[in-house]
Parts: C-alpha cells; sequence; structure tokens
C-alpha cells in the first residue's frame, strides 16, 4: 500500500514557529485585559502574535474589547521588552 502524502501537505500548511513566534505568543498572554475573546478579535484582524504587538495604538483600539487604555498596555508590553533585550 502507497503510503500518503497528506502528512506532507499538512505540513506546508502549518505556520512556521519559530523561537520570536513563541515569545511574542507569550509577551501578547501577559498582557493584562487580553482575554480569550479579545486575543480571537485581535488574531482574527492581525493574523499572528508579532503582527498585534508591532501595529500601531490607533489600529489596536479599532478592534473591538480594545480601549485605548488595553492598546497602550500591549504597545508597553512590546516596548518594555524591547529595552530589557537592548
Amino acid at each position: 500500500m502507497a503510503a500518503s502524502n497528506d502528512s506532507v501537505a499538512d505540513d506546508k500548511r502549518q505556520p512556521a514557529f519559530d523561537d520570536e513566534w513563541l515569545l511574542d505568543t507569550i509577551r501578547l498572554a501577559l498582557v493584562d485585559g487580553v482575554g480569550p475573546k479579545t486575543w480571537d478579535a485581535l488574531l482574527d484582524r492581525f493574523g499572528t502574535p508579532s503582527a498585534v504587538l508591532r501595529a500601531s495604538k490607533g489600529l489596536l483600539s479599532a478592534v473591538q474589547g480594545v480601549g485605548p487604555k488595553l492598546a497602550q498596555r500591549i504597545k508597553e508590553m512590546m516596548q518594555n521588552w524591547s529595552k530589557e533585550e537592548g
């Protein structure tokens, strides 16, 4: 019986998970106020945690469930993390 190529095709559709993706996922998860509904709304809009963290406050605030204060906390997470790495 021939081996199925389904697993190869499935692998091509999976996003690339690297250290930076993992760190950005953790960073976003640590932002106070980002719960499951907000997480889903942010990822629906921006696609990845990395894109969320790099979005402007204006774009973040346009997402349902994200007000100016939460947008600021998201931006501060990235700014504070960058300071620690530098």
